[in-house]
């Protein structure tokens, strides 16, 4: 269901996979959805694939590919596909998008963002390779797309 033209641009840049999921089309490739999650937004969208992709998975950092026209696909957005980004991209603080399913203690979460924005390059490698790591390991959260 088409409605009127929509502006990505009001999203955040970079999401986190929260939950993907991939099955075959008849026609070939693979018909996706996903559960994107930051701190401003969490939203579902859809898109289709020829091949899968072993990088779309729960944990990863993505931007949108946005269509002109949002359209409706059974409660998530449909979009050109997402795109794998690293999360060392310039501004970007991982700990913006970390789902709650992943950390209630929304605290913790705050401390983290916080070390993120005053620490050094080097640092903040080191806290993303321990903490991400660690918050991407727990229960509910973590592995690869699921396919059909």
């Amino acid at each position: 269901m088409p409605n009127a033209m929509f502006d990505g641009d009001a999203f955040p840049e970079v999401f986190c996979i929260e939950d993907i999921r991939c099955s075959r089309r008849e026609g070939g490739g693979y018909g996706c959805r996903a559960t994107l999650y930051h701190d401003r937004a969490s939203i579902s969208v859809a898109f289709g694939i020829v091949q899968r992709d072993p990088e779309l998975m729960r944990g990863r950092f993505v931007s949108v590919e946005w269509l002109p026209e949002a359209i409706s696909d059974h409660g998530a957005v449909s979009d050109g596909g997402l795109c794998v980004r690293d999360h060392t991209a310039s501004g970007f603080n991982p700990f913006r998008s970390v789902p709650h399913s992943w950390c209630a203690d929304r605290h913790q979460i705050e401390c983290a963002r916080d070390l993120w924005e005053s620490s050094s390059q080097p640092l903040r490698k080191l806290l993303f390779e321990t903490f991400w790591n660690e918050l991407h390991a727990r229960p509910g959260a973590g592995g690869r797309a699921s396919t059909g």
